[in-house]
């Protein structure tokens, strides 16, 4: 059976949340993502660039996204502030 490839969805992607955390925090977060999630190197980076987690997954996302200090983790949060939904 062949392997079935997952589109990623922008609105679900988290790399400009990743990479507004220094190069440190960058590398804590992807081992802790990684090893919550059971997932590869190649896997995480499919996830950052927008493949939907469960909803058991995108739960552990925003939490370790949340330690790091960070609230607004996917792309349709975070395009929301620019849009001027802020926070009220």
């Amino acid at each position: 059976m062949k392997k079935q490839k997952t589109i990623p969805k922008k609105e679900y992607a988290f790399r400009d949340a990743y990479d507004s955390l220094p190069r440190k925090k960058q590398q804590i977060l992807r081992a802790n993502l990684s090893r919550r999630l059971e997932i590869n190197r190649e896997s995480f980076y499919g996830r950052m660039k927008g493949i939907i987690p469960l909803y058991p997954q995108f739960l552990i996302i925003k939490e370790e996204f949340q330690k790091m200090g960070i609230e607004k983790v996917f792309a349709y949060e975070r395009d929301s502030i620019e849009a001027g939904e802020g926070d009220c």
